[in-house]
């Protein structure tokens, strides 16, 4: 009989490091034994060095996601980031990241594709073609059907939206495995996936929401220098 193999799929995890440490506890509760992360890893909340230190001791398929991206044209855009108020947050985690995390954080692909076994993965943040693009669910599933007919992997691991979604088309497949940091769902739970992966093929995918002492952290977010 073949092995299962289960890889979770991190994204969107905005700096939050309590979300973040509730699913790697809760997947690897499952078997996962691999890790992709679609991100996003900082911005928003208070830990972005300890959501970056934690995703480089759990895996190296990790790519930039919008918020990774303006942190890497900080010096072009510095004295905009320093005049208005919506660069804030931008400011704030450029400026606590050690200098450590800013080269990994420079480092970091836009775009990765991995290869298990004969299946082919293709890692995303926006979509395909830009890591600010919004795949959205609401919109149908056309646009994502598209962006799997224009690449050549079997499996499209997107994120940006914070929205659990799963799409087939044909033997193709894409997924979105929701936010880990800054998830909209009513039980204000982290979110995150597992790809079941046996000969070659993604045979299952289970999508997860994790909870963890929100109100606790959120409390520990105001009282950060985030907001001061």
């Amino acid at each position: 009989m073949s092995k299962v193999v289960k890889v979770a799929v991190f994204a969107d995890i905005h700096s939050n490091r309590k979300a973040l440490e509730a699913c790697i506890k809760d997947a690897k509760m499952l078997g996962a034994t691999e890790f992709i992360v679609a991100g996003d890893i900082v911005g928003d909340w208070h830990e972005p060095n300890e959501a970056i230190n934690l995703i480089k001791e759990l895996t190296p398929l990790a790519i930039k996601g919008n918020f990774e991206q303006a942190l890497c044209e900080y010096k072009a855009v510095s004295d905009l980031w320093e005049i208005y108020e919506v660069y804030a947050h931008y400011l704030w985690t450029y400026n606590q990241l050690t200098e450590e995390n800013k080269e990994y954080v420079n480092r970091l692909p836009k775009v990765l594709t991995a290869l298990h076994d004969d299946l082919s993965i293709r890692i995303v943040h926006g979509s395909p073609f830009n890591v600010n693009d919004s795949m959205y669910i609401e919109d149908g599933d056309i646009r994502i059907k598209t962006a799997l007919r224009q690449i050549s992997e079997d499996v499209l691991i997107f994120s940006h939206t914070h929205q659990q979604c799963c799409v087939r088309d044909g033997v193709k497949i894409a997924v979105n495995p929701g936010s880990v940091g800054e998830h909209y769902n009513e039980e204000m739970a982290a979110e995150y996936c597992i790809l079941e992966i046996c000969d070659a093929e993604v045979t299952d995918v289970l999508f997860r929401k994790v909870k963890y002492d929100f109100d606790k952290y959120f409390v520990e977010l105001l009282q950060s220098d985030v907001y001061k």
